[in-house]
């Protein structure tokens, strides 16, 4: 979840620029999530429902 949320969603040109060498997916996706927008947080919230919606 976490690095397919950085991939749509955090500006990259490269792998490497999705998170630091070493570091965890979770762990570049929270960084990430106390800087995005308010926007992209609610899209993201929105697909996580509809993925729970469709696993019901």
């Amino acid at each position: 979840y976490c690095r397919l949320m950085l991939i749509l969603f955090q500006p990259w040109s490269i792998h490497m620029g999705l998170r630091e060498g070493g570091q965890m997916w979770n762990e570049s996706f929270e960084e990430f999530a106390c800087t995005a927008s308010k926007d992209v947080l609610n899209v993201m919230d929105n697909m996580q429902i509809l993925h729970e919606c469709k696993d019901s």
